[in-house]
């Protein structure tokens, strides 16, 4: 959403100005896609600690 406002506004930019943008909203998602990853492998391997007890209960479950 944020990279598409700034493509937007290319226009009104110039293209030295939009190059600058640019980077900075690349450096900013840069960023939040780093902290995703973080957050996806940590909560995978609380999964991996979950797991085993939900199969588990799945199998009781359908028994």
């Amino acid at each position: 959403m944020f990279c598409e406002f700034i493509l937007s506004m290319r226009i009104r930019v110039s293209s030295r100005g939009f190059d600058d943008l640019f980077r900075r909203c690349l450096r900013v998602a840069g960023k939040w896609v780093r902290i995703l990853l973080h957050f996806l492998k940590m909560r995978e391997s609380c999964l991996r600690v979950i797991r085993p007890s939900l199969e588990f209960d799945e199998e009781v479950s359908v028994r």
